[in-house]
């Protein structure tokens, strides 16, 4: 495997790397965080970059990000539905004429089974002698028969690349397990935080009472009825108690509110919120806790200096977060987790010294431009080893 993101060592400063072609990236849609990582790996392509997506199904509620990126140039595909025993597969009409008008020297693809267009542009570019990768987040796919078949589905589907990138390390070695080769894999840590836009140090936090929260969808399988359960029984052996910030929105709220009204009244909802107010409410807090599925909220929480506990995700969270700066709890365990919330109520300075850390590890090493460096990496090895066949 390659890359520069195992362990939290220190990398030294250097060119950004460049691809000297044009290059194309496949995705289902383009959500609003992958707007500025597109825009600057479009800034490391010589010959630009083709950006072909369509667009989401029509009861997804979905945001999409802006067609504004002043380096892209944004493609869209005819994308078509299909519901299948309360799944859907999607098939991306104009896939293969899109990619005969824009000629791409590369080829990165969402590595989504669920997309099943996507082998006829990979043999549309393998019969030009052009490389393909797939960019993903592994093969894992839960636990049961069902988590089983799934990820028996993945391991076929990303076999068909020519390489791999992986979003995480864990996602690597599941990628080397489904048979890529090792020196085919990049790990480009997943991110949607710029490094340049980061201050090393973040702000001094004061105040004596611990503050925690939590960002993402209110949803069950993000566990937040376990962090307001945590919090209580946390706050019941100590002499303080923990405010708990939860920001989203999502069909679980209204549970949500009644149980924290019952069994944790220390609870704020804001709702959703966005840009400034989420970034006013991220440097207000100390820890941020997910303590079910979760992604890129973790880097916007170590972003702003937050030590952070976290529990399931796309394999990112075993890159990211150690002992230095944070905690891994077992996805449902409410008694670890609250014993992570005694320890950080017990010596908030030190959880304020993790979340300082927290915030150099983003700005030095996992953030969006080492992400489309690894990118750019596997794309120039690729094209290299397509023109020495």
């Amino acid at each position: 495997m390659t890359g520069s993101q195992e362990g939290h060592e220190e990398t030294p400063d250097r060119e950004p790397a460049r691809f000297p072609g044009r290059a194309a990236v496949l995705q289902r849609v383009v959500p609003p965080y992958r707007a500025a990582a597109f825009n600057e790996l479009a800034s490391r392509c010589e010959g630009g970059l083709v950006l072909l997506a369509g667009m989401p199904r029509s009861d997804e509620n979905m945001a999409l990000a802006d067609d504004d990126e002043s380096h892209v140039d944004r493609v869209e595909l005819t994308n078509r539905y299909l519901s299948v025993r309360g799944g859907w597969f999607c098939w991306q009409a104009n896939l293969r004429r899109e990619l005969a008008r824009h000629r791409p020297d590369v080829l990165i693809a969402e590595a989504n089974p669920r997309c099943v267009s996507t082998p006829l542009a990979v043999n549309w570019m393998r019969r030009r002698g052009l490389p393909v990768l797939g960019w993903g987040l592994g093969t894992d796919a839960g636990t049961g028969p069902a988590g089983r078949i799934q990820a028996g589905i993945r391991r076929r589907f990303v076999r068909q690349f020519d390489a791999m990138i992986a979003y995480s390390t864990a996602g690597a070695h599941q990628y080397v397990q489904a048979g890529v080769a090792a020196d085919q894999v990049t790990v480009a840590v997943n991110s949607s935080v710029s490094g340049a836009s980061l201050m090393e140090k973040g702000e001094a936090k004061g105040g004596d009472r611990l503050r925690v929260v939590f960002v993402g969808r209110l949803e069950d399988r993000k566990r937040i009825d376990v962090l307001i359960r945590a919090c209580a029984e946390a706050s019941s052996t100590a002499t303080s108690s923990p405010h708990l910030l939860i920001v989203g929105s999502g069909s679980a709220r209204d549970g949500l509110e009644a149980l924290a009204s019952t069994v944790y009244p220390s609870t704020t909802f804001t709702g959703p919120l966005y840009g400034e107010e989420l970034s006013d409410a991220l440097k207000a807090a100390d820890l941020m806790v997910l303590p079910g599925t979760g992604g890129l909220a973790v880097q916007e929480g170590m972003a702003h200096g937050l030590a952070v506990a976290v529990g399931d995700g796309d394999g990112t969270q075993h890159d990211l977060v150690g002992a230095e700066n944070g905690w891994h709890v077992r996805p449902g365990d409410q008694a670890q987790l609250a014993n992570v919330l005694t320890s950080a109520m017990e010596n908030i300075p030190r959880v304020r010294e993790m979340g300082r850390l927290s915030s150099t590890l983003v700005a030095r090493r996992f953030n969006l431009e080492t992400m489309v460096d690894g990118i750019v990496q596997a794309a120039c090895s690729a094209a290299q080893r397509s023109v020495s066949k």
